[in-house]
């Protein structure tokens, strides 16, 4: 009887041990509470919008711009000592529906609650061979571009984004945004562009034929010259700006060569381009040039020009263009201003704006949410 006792005894306690193990084996994964670490949840990533409307080839934004083209990104984990790469220049493209975006890329990466994580962006993307280099061991991103670029509608307006947090912050901080990495981009190229309009004698059309920038004593990067830029995103706090490399320069820059087409903006107003009700309603664009950023003083601009049947070309050389810095992000107008009575040009203007300077759509002479950002 005492044996038959013990093996019941026994029996039970084997039973009780196995339903306690049965419970310990449930998923944790099963939970979603905030506080758990196992969360299987994919990495979502999109471009800022308020950041990224401004592209110097189109009016539209970046959203449709990357339908094929996209972005890309490196990234990487942090558990302990330990750095893992997860993004190796993967490219995230953008669907459109209406006046939103979204953004997906392939195979789908999944968070580690545990991990901190690192994240740099560019666009637009590229696998051109040596255009775009990441050190895994000091997570850096290089890139090599052209001192300058003419905008025609097939240049890289070089844009950049960094982004850091831990996992954890990606859900449940930062307004809730569900895993979600938000790019804000950035230009990392100066843009300058040249117009122009004339006054006096609407009969006597000036044309431009060429526009040379630089001069031996305030030279200028060269115009076949590549320079690189590098950002270190394992940094956190202050945002700093990429370092760039040495840059080539030579004596001047050609921005304009046997143009032909004479100009149409014409205005009475002397000061001022002022269309007439029934003249043409912007000044013309004569060229636009992406540029690196470059530190320049008095750099001359000569003009070679012609007014009217005129068959003797004239030239203007303007010395006192005091850009002083041309920096990232920055749109440099220079617009140049005909005498056709005097046959002379005037004093050029020099205007500098921020890439996202605001634009009074509305008109009702206040920024608000109706305007938007200014494009390049």
């Amino acid at each position: 009887m005492r044996m038959k006792d013990n093996i019941r005894f026994k029996s039970r306690t084997v039973a009780q041990m196995a339903a306690a193990v049965a419970v310990l084996l449930l998923p944790v994964s099963c939970n979603k509470d905030k506080h758990e670490v196992l969360v299987e949840k994919p990495i979502g990533m999109t471009a800022f919008q308020a950041g990224t409307r401004a592209l110097v080839n189109s009016s539209n934004d970046l959203g449709s711009q990357s339908a094929t083209t996209g972005f890309g990104v490196f990234g990487y984990k942090t558990l302990g000592s330990d750095d893992t790469p997860v993004f190796s220049n993967t490219n995230v493209t953008a669907s459109a529906s209406g006046d939103s975006y979204t953004w997906s890329y392939t195979p789908l990466k999944y968070w580690d609650m545990q991990a901190d994580y690192h994240f740099v962006a560019y666009w637009p993307h590229t696998t051109e061979s040596g255009v775009v280099s990441n050190d895994d061991d000091t997570h850096t991103l290089t890139l090599k571009m052209a001192n300058w670029q003419n905008v025609n509608g097939n240049e890289k307006d070089w844009l950049i984004a960094t982004d850091a947090g831990n996992a954890s912050t990606y859900y449940f901080g930062r307004e809730q945004n569900n895993g979600i990495v938000y790019f804000s981009f950035g230009h990392l190229l100066a843009l300058i562009e040249i117009q122009a309009w004339y006054y006096g004698n609407e009969d006597k059309v000036p044309t431009i034929t060429s526009l040379d920038f630089g001069s031996s004593s305030n030279q200028v990067p060269s115009a076949d010259g590549t320079v690189s830029v590098s950002k270190n995103y394992s940094t956190t706090g202050a945002v700093t700006w990429p370092a760039w490399s040495s840059v080539s320069k030579s004596n001047s820059m050609t921005l304009l060569s046997g143009n032909t087409t004479p100009l149409s903006a014409f205005s009475t107003a002397e000061d001022e381009f002022t269309p007439p009700e029934n003249g043409v309603d912007e000044i013309d664009m004569v060229c636009r040039w992406l540029v690196i950023p470059f530190a320049t003083s008095n750099c001359p601009l000569t003009v070679n020009y012609k007014i009217g049947e005129t068959t003797t070309a004239l030239q203007a050389v303007v010395s006192d263009l005091t850009f002083g810095t041309l920096e990232s992000g920055k749109k440099y107008t220079l617009t140049l201003k005909f005498n056709t009575i005097t046959n002379t040009l005037d004093p050029v203007s020099v205007l500098v704006r921020d890439w996202n300077d605001i634009t009074d759509l509305d008109g009702d002479n206040s920024t608000n949410d109706e305007d938007e950002r200014y494009n390049w």
